[in-house]
């Protein structure tokens, strides 16, 4: 889908799916405009394959961007969007997420990353990555679980990086895994090329 253009942030997205018959499935990412020089980033798997798994990824999409503009906060979006896939879901369906709000004045990012594989954030001169590494658990799977923000500061430059675990469980023509050592190391390796 095409991102929102945010003053203040450039973004983009790429989508490639492992298999080429894969047209739909359960992958999905949103940029946000908000207020006040504010944004909410999104990134998401849900479980399973195909249409069902597409249509079940729309509804979290849809949930979480009204939550978004209703002024929760990160982990308090999870919570709402947790409870809301426990009764609508009638199949066993569960999603990772990563939901950030992103604030230019403050230059911060407060995120809640939910069984998601970590964001990368790199410096703008290339030099540091770091991971936005405060967890929770998987989204729709169980009641009260207890989901958490993170927080993290922000400059003009730096990069923040989302991607699905298909990433880093990609394999090599010798099977190997592309895993979270090779990310960080294509990471570095582009980042330094600009």
């Amino acid at each position: 889908n095409e991102l929102q253009q945010v003053e203040g942030i450039t973004a983009q997205a790429v989508y490639s799916s492992a298999t080429e018959a894969a047209s739909v499935g359960g992958d999905f990412y949103d940029l946000i405009r908000l207020p006040d020089h504010r944004a909410c980033v999104i990134m998401g798997d849900v479980s399973g394959k195909g249409v069902e798994a597409a249509s079940v990824s729309a509804a979290v999409k849809t949930a979480l961007g009204a939550y978004a503009w209703e002024g929760l906060t990160p982990a308090r979006m999870v919570r709402a969007l947790n409870e809301f896939l426990l009764g609508f879901s009638r199949l066993e369906t569960f999603a990772t997420l990563f939901v950030g709000l992103i604030d230019l004045a403050e230059g911060t990012i407060r995120y809640c990353s939910a069984g998601h594989p970590p964001a990368l954030m790199v410096s703008a001169d290339a030099r540091q990555i770091s991971a936005l590494d405060v967890q929770s658990g998987v989204v729709g799977a169980f009641h009260d679980i207890a989901y958490q923000d993170g927080l993290a500061q922000l400059a003009g430059g730096d990069v923040l990086l989302l991607y699905t675990d298909g990433t880093t469980e990609a394999r090599d023509e010798h099977g190997a895994f592309f895993g979270e050592d090779g990310l960080r190391e294509a990471v570095m390796r582009e980042s330094a090329d600009g």
